[in-house]
Parts: structure tokens; C-alpha cells; sequence
């Protein structure tokens, strides 16, 4: 879009949505109540645990944040079939509330559409009232239907969308959980250099191509002892190598 039409067409788009005013509130409200939805599973769980443990739920409720969805998910990974429960609620408010907020935005698009198509150019000034009122299209009856024609194509969306959500969650929790395998079983593998695991790090020129091997025997030779032996890497030359040290000034 050109840069001189930006500011009228977000000037056109506020305008219709203030025409349409219901559509907003109904959009606004769906989507509030969709995440008043989601956070009653959360209470729900809160007084799951609270069962489960044996505890009262205001103690529960006292704890901040982060202690509260850790004592949370380590009481429910106790009791399997509470576990179960509890994802069943969570999943039946996730996909029920999903496909909710996709009807209503099935009108919402449709309205706002037919608004913009018909309109004419309410954005040119001068800008009255009565011309911005005259963009109005919403009806109730228009709004249902239009709502129930979008919505299998809206339905379908959602689906895509909700199961790249899921594939990409448990992609990110398979790659948490082999990290965190990988960091305690092998160590970290990350090559942290000089200025991570300080000491000195030194390049070595030589008049001759020198192996990497070649540089590790001299440097343990005038090591004084087996732990200041540095860590010696090639650099992509033949006769030059770089050498850390965690002690002194050389290798």
C-alpha cells in the first residue's frame, strides 16, 4: 500500500468500525468471555489441588504466581486421573470457547465487509455524522446469517491453526526436555569462549604448518601442571593456532 494511503485507509477502517459499533461490542465481549472461560479451568484447579493435597484453597490462592502453577503441576502429576480431569476441562473450554469467538467473528468480518463495500468514501472530509451513521449495516438478522455461512470456513481455520499451536508446543517441549537430557548427562555444547570462561587466549604463528596435536604435546610439555594445559583449536590456517588458558599470559 502506497505510504499516502496508509493514513486514510486507518482513518476509513476506524470509521466503519464506529458505524458499526454493535459489532465491536459483540466482538469485544466474545472475546472477553472467551478468556473469562479459560480462567476457570485454572480456578477449577486450583480447588482440584486443594483435594487432592489436602489444603485449603485460600492457602493456595496465596501463593504467587509461579509457586502456584508449580504446586499445581506437581500436585496434578500426582494424581493421574485428577491430571485427566483436569486436561478434559481444560480442552472442552479451549475448543468450545475457540469455536465461539469464531462464529461471532463470522458476523463481525461479513458486517464489516458489506459496510466497507457500500460506504462510499466516508474518510474524505468533510466528515459529518450523518454520513458516518449512513455506513452502518449491522442487523441482527444479517448478522446471524452471515455469522452461520462464515463459520464452517472460520471452523476450519481454527483447526489449522490450533494444531500448528500444538505441534509447535510439543516441538518446543521435545527440544526442552533433549537440552536439558544433554546438559546433565554430556555437559553443555556450546563452545564458550574467552570471555565466558575467562583465563587468556592466545594465536601462535609458526614458520612451518604445525598440527593441532602438535601444539597440544609442547603446550602439556611447559604445562606446570595437567590442569594449566590450554585448550589449543585450529583457526583454518596450517600454522596457526589459537591456544586459552585459564592461567597466565601463554600457553
Amino acid at each position: 500500500m502506497p505510504r499516502h494511503s496508509l493514513k486514510p485507509a486507518i482513518k476509513r477502517g476506524a470509521l466503519l468500525a464506529a458505524a458499526n459499533w454493535p459489532v465491536t461490542l459483540i466482538q469485544a465481549s466474545a472475546d472477553s468471555l472467551f478468556k473469562l472461560l479459560l480462567a476457570a479451568p485454572i480456578i477449577g484447579g486450583v480447588f482440584l489441588v486443594a483435594l487432592a493435597v489436602g489444603s485449603e484453597p485460600y492457602a493456595l490462592m496465596s501463593l504467587e504466581s509461579r509457586e502456584l502453577v508449580a504446586t499445581i503441576a506437581s500436585a496434578l502429576m500426582s494424581q493421574p486421573l485428577v491430571l485427566t480431569a483436569y486436561l478434559l476441562a481444560l480442552a472442552v473450554v479451549a475448543v468450545g470457547g475457540s469455536l465461539f469467538v469464531f462464529l461471532v467473528k463470522g458476523g463481525t468480518v461479513a458486517t464489516l465487509v458489506r459496510s466497507d463495500r457500500e460506504a462510499g468514501a466516508i474518510e474524505e472530509p468533510p466528515l459529518h455524522v450523518s454520513t458516518v451513521a449512513r455506513a452502518s449495516r449491522f442487523g441482527v438478522d444479517e448478522y446471524v446469517e452471515s455469522a452461520w455461512m462464515l463459520f464452517p470456513r472460520y471452523a476450519r481455520l481454527g483447526v489449522v491453526l490450533m494444531a500448528a499451536y500444538v505441534v509447535s508446543g510439543l516441538s518446543l517441549t521435545v527440544m526442552f526436555v533433549f537440552a536439558l537430557v544433554w546438559q546433565f548427562s554430556r555437559g553443555s555444547w556450546l563452545n564458550y569462549g574467552v570471555d565466558f570462561s575467562g583465563g587468556t587466549l592466545v594465536q601462535v604463528a609458526f614458520s612451518q604448518p604445525t598440527t593441532v596435536a602438535q601444539s597440544v604435546a609442547a603446550s602439556a610439555i611447559t604445562a606446570s601442571s595437567p590442569s594449566d594445559t590450554p585448550t589449543v583449536r585450529g583457526t583454518g590456517s596450517a600454522s596457526v593456532t589459537a591456544s586459552q588458558t585459564r592461567y597466565g599470559t601463554s600457553p
